[in-house]
C-alpha cells in the first residue's frame, strides 16, 4: 500500500511540476528553476558523500567554471546552446581532474580541510578578478537558442524551466 500511495504522490507532483509554467508567476518559475538547479547539485553531493563517503566542500568550483564556461563561449565565441553546454562540462570536467589529482592524496581530516581551503580560495578569486568573471556582480549575456536539428527553441523561463526538470 506505501509503494502505491508513493507512486500517486510522485505522479502528482511529476504533473504539477509539468503543468506549471501555465498557472505559476514569472516569478515563481524562476525560482522554480532555481531549486530544481540547486537540487541537481545536492543530488550530486549526496552521491559523493553517501556512496564514496567523500566530504567535498568545493562542489561550488564546479559549478561556477560551468556556468563561466558557458557565458564565455556564448559571450565571446558566439557558440551556440549545445556547444556552450558541452564546452561548460569539458571546463568543469578539466577543473574537476586538476582538483581531483591534487585532492585525492590528501585522507582523513585533511581532505576535509584542503576542500574548504580550495574553495575558499576560488571563491575570492572569482569575486577579485573582475576582468575574467564579473566579481561578486557577474556578468550577463544573451541566452542561446536550442537547435534541435528540425526546430529552433529559444531559451525564455519556460525553456530553461522545461530543461531544468528534465535534467533532474
Amino acid at each position: 500500500m506505501k509503494i502505491k500511495t508513493y507512486n500517486l504522490f510522485l505522479l502528482i507532483i511529476i504533473i504539477l511540476l509539468v503543468a506549471m509554467p501555465f498557472y505559476a508567476s514569472p516569478f515563481h518559475l524562476y525560482l522554480a528553476t532555481e531549486i530544481m538547479i540547486y537540487s541537481i547539485l545536492a543530488i550530486a553531493y549526496a552521491v559523493l558523500l553517501g556512496h564514496l563517503k567523500l566530504l567535498s566542500l568545493y562542489h561550488g568550483i564546479f559549478y561556477g567554471f560551468g556556468g563561466y564556461g558557458v557565458a564565455w563561449m556564448v559571450m565571446w565565441y558566439g557558440g551556440g546552446f549545445w556547444e556552450a553546454f558541452l564546452f561548460g562540462v569539458a571546463i568543469a570536467t578539466a577543473v574537476g581532474l586538476v582538483i581531483a589529482l591534487i585532492s585525492l592524496r590528501v585522507r582523513g581530516a585533511y581532505y576535509i580541510i584542503f576542500s574548504l581551503v580550495l574553495g575558499m580560495i576560488f571563491y575570492l578569486w572569482a569575486m577579485s578578478a573582475a576582468e575574467v568573471t564579473g566579481g561578486s556582480d557577474g556578468f550577463t549575456f544573451p541566452s542561446p537558442s536550442i537547435n534541435l536539428g528540425f526546430t529552433v527553441i529559444p531559451l525564455t523561463s519556460t525553456a530553461k524551466f522545461y530543461l531544468s526538470l528534465i535534467f533532474l
